[in-house]
Order: structure tokens, then sequence, then C-alpha cells
């Protein structure tokens, strides 16, 4: 993928994800953990994500990586300290989502919108660790790039409020670095 595609798709990404704040904005956010799996939408292209978070929150680690295409991307946008994470290829998504069903993540999509082939959604998580910080769940907006009925791309971006959560509790755990 030349670098051109790679920002404009980076640039859509990002307008997506301005188009869907105002929707989660509107939302009060959940408190208390899933108890059933989410349902899937009658919608092809959304069917991907929402099949992808059930699989996840099963702790079907080939399951999960069955939604992803080839040579997927996962972006996270936001989450300290980095600020940014990127994963490539099967081999870093299926490590990570193996850390993350290590951890009994639990996973639930809002599809928020679909055009074309990219679905925007409300995402919301409960993982261990930030279980353990007081932090979760955690919502981020996540906009999903599907090809030929595969996530090519996901690109999560942590909700304000979130974020202030994660900060706070890791500023509580963490020692001061020294001056």
């Amino acid at each position: 993928m030349t670098k051109r595609i790679f920002l404009f798709l980076v640039v859509v990404l990002g307008l997506l994800f301005l188009a869907s704040c105002a929707d989660l904005a509107a939302a009060p956010p959940p408190t208390e953990e899933p108890t059933a799996v989410p349902t899937a939408t009658s919608e092809p292209i959304s069917a991907a994500v929402v099949g992808y978070a059930e699989r996840l929150s099963a702790g079907d680690l080939a399951g999960t990586l069955a939604y992803f295409d080839e040579n997927p991307r996962m972006y996270i946008f936001g989450l300290p300290p980095a600020g940014t994470e990127l994963y490539s290829g099967q081999e870093q998504i299926s490590a990570m989502q193996d850390d993350n069903i290590a951890n009994h993540i639990k996973m639930e999509v809002e599809v928020l919108n679909v055009v074309d082939n990219v679905v925007t959604a409300r995402v919301t998580t409960w993982h261990d660790f930030t279980r353990e910080i007081g932090a979760a769940p955690v919502e981020a907006t996540g906009v999903y790039v599907i090809k030929d009925g595969k996530i090519s791309t996901e690109a999560w971006h942590i909700s304000e409020e979130s974020l202030a959560k994660i900060k706070s509790a890791l500023a509580e755990i963490m020692p001061e670095e020294p001056g």
C-alpha cells in the first residue's frame, strides 16, 4: 500500500470517527459487564464486526482471528502511555488477542453506521487490567474496514471519559519518575 493510500485511509477513518462522536456523547456509559454475547445484525458488512466481538468475548482465539484478513492492521489511539498502538499482521494481532482472552476480555459493539465497506461502532470492553485499576468499562469508537467479509483495518479511539479514568488510575498506581 502506498503512503498516499495509507494516509488517505487514516484521514477517512479520522473523519468517520469525528462523525460518530456526537452519537457517543448522547448515550450513558454502561456500568455492568455484559451478561450475554452480542447478537449478530442482518447487515453483512457489520456482521463481521459483531461476529468478531462475539468470538473474542467467548474466548475463541481461532474464531476471533477468522474475522481478520491475511494482513490486518489495528490502531488504538489515545491509550497511555504511548498514545497510539499499532498491531500489524496476523502474528501481532494473534498475540494481542491471545493476551486479551487470557485477561478475560468482554467486548460489546453497537454498530452506529455502515458506509460502503466501513463500519463505525461504539465499542465497550472489560479486561482484567482495567477491572483491577477501576477503569472498566473502557469505551471507544471503533472504525472497521471490511474487505471480502473480513476485517482488514480496525482503528479505535478511546473516549475522553475512559481515557481520564485510565490516566487517573495509572497515576495512583505508578511511581513518580525522578525529576
